[in-house]
């Protein structure tokens, strides 16, 4: 496993999933009836996207893949939420989200954005690249200037929230194939009194990016 650490927040970590394991949720995506969403695509968000959510083998591999992806992100990343005890925030009963898979066909691209919900807080994204048999298809982050190549087996980890602007360059050869989620806290634990929160609004400020 190689870390990259292109700024404090923004990581990729090669190597964290094995081609092996892309294959099979690949291979399991194409025995599964996944519907696609239609009304996803639109002029700014140019690809195929399955929610898997439904389908309990397929989102079981995957969550596997993001916690793993958490995991080694929320512990090995000094910024992230600076001097908590870290240890109490990676269960995975903890974290929330949905897993989506994209495809990107030749000339697919998604324009620029800010990850988001509105139905919850999220807090991370994670983009595990499932293969690299493509050309074009990077990602790209507008404030840092920044080009990230995908490498099959990697994950793209960067926190949720209005700096972090990114966007999916157009693929000209090939079928760019990801998962991504973007998770959420459902409950928080407020480390310095102990107490529970149910609303992540409250302790937002807490958050140093």
């Amino acid at each position: 496993m190689n870390i990259t650490k292109y700024t404090k927040y923004i990581w990729q970590i090669d190597d964290l999933i094995a081609p092996e394991e892309c294959d099979n949720l690949l291979s399991v995506l194409d025995s599964t009836d996944v519907e696609l969403i239609h009304e996803f695509r639109s002029r700014t968000r140019q690809n195929d996207t399955y929610d898997v959510t439904p389908h309990i083998e397929l989102n079981n591999i995957c969550w596997e893949m993001i916690h793993r992806s958490h995991n080694t992100y929320f512990m090995e990343n000094m910024w992230v939420h600076y001097k908590w005890k870290k240890e109490n925030y990676i269960s995975p009963d903890m974290w929330y989200g949905k897993n989506i898979l994209r495809m990107y066909s030749v000339d697919d691209y998604y324009h620029w954005h800010q990850d988001l919900s509105p139905y919850n807080v999220p807090e991370f994204s994670y983009i595990v690249y499932l293969n690299d048999e493509f050309d074009g298809g990077n990602t790209m982050f507008l404030n840092d200037r920044l080009k990230v190549v995908p490498k099959k087996g990697s994950v793209l980890c960067f926190p949720v929230d209005m700096y972090h602007i990114h966007k999916s360059s157009r693929v000209t050869s090939g079928r760019k194939k990801i998962l991504w989620n973007c998770v959420f806290r459902k409950l928080a634990h407020n480390i310095q009194g102990g107490d529970q929160i149910d609303d992540m609004r409250t302790v937002k400020s807490k958050n140093i990016w």
